[in-house]
């Protein structure tokens, strides 16, 4: 588990939420997480998200694999 403490995000003129955007979006663009993490840890709604992501000109891949998570995410949605 990892602390921030008051005093250090007062030093830095940061909130809570901002760090969690920036860590999500670190993450995101040097592929250590995927779009769906990165989205929990910012705890940014979906299109909200993806413009943060066009702010800062982070380009996303789209592979099989993040194609094969979607497909189970909707039939676990009951969407397909």
């Amino acid at each position: 588990m990892l602390t921030i403490t008051d005093n250090w995000l007062q030093s830095a003129k940061l909130t809570e939420a901002e760090v969690r955007i920036e860590l999500a979006l670190s993450l995101l663009e040097n592929g250590r997480i995927t779009f769906e993490q990165a989205q929990e840890l910012a705890e940014v709604e979906t299109f909200g998200f993806l413009e943060l992501i066009r702010q800062r000109g982070i380009e996303l891949t789209y592979d099989v694999p993040d194609f094969e998570q979607d497909v189970r995410t909707l039939k676990r949605l009951g969407q397909l």
